[in-house]
């Protein structure tokens, strides 16, 4: 099968790469030649996280694309993906907040205490990452 990937940013990239894993035959095109600045995954860092925000809907989904980092480190004997922890910090009726907390399970967070934080606003902070890569469970 041959396939044509249209944008060679990180989605494009990583569709065409999976692609070709399964015997595709791929070609990427983008407007500007790899690598550049113009895209929105450019940069020496990125975040990825399960406590999504934006809606609980995108976690399944984050929650398999852990797996396919550490495939694409072992082909490439790349480091790529550090796990760390991450911070949510915003009013206690704020969006992100309130979403860190919706999408996230009790033993992916903790609340700090009040006197960590600012009266009035809340904190949530996601456990330690496991070495396996995947997210704490």
């Amino acid at each position: 099968m041959k396939v044509a990937v249209i944008g060679g940013g990180v989605a494009g990239a990583a569709s065409a790469w999976r692609l070709a894993s399964r015997g595709a035959e791929v070609v990427c095109f983008d407007r500007h030649s790899p690598p550049h600045a113009l895209g929105s995954s450019h940069g020496e860092s990125r975040i990825i996280r399960t406590a999504y925000f934006e809606g609980s809907w995108y976690v399944p989904l984050l929650n398999e694309v852990f797996p396919m980092w550490r495939e694409l480190e072992a082909a490439t004997g790349a480091q790529i993906l550090t796990m760390t922890g991450a911070l949510m910090i915003g009013g206690e009726k704020s969006e992100v907040v309130v979403g860190a907390i919706t999408t996230s399970t009790p033993s992916c967070w903790t609340l700090l205490s009040s006197a960590a934080v600012t009266p009035g606003t809340s904190c949530v902070t996601a456990t330690s990452p496991s070495s396996t890569g995947k997210p704490a469970s």
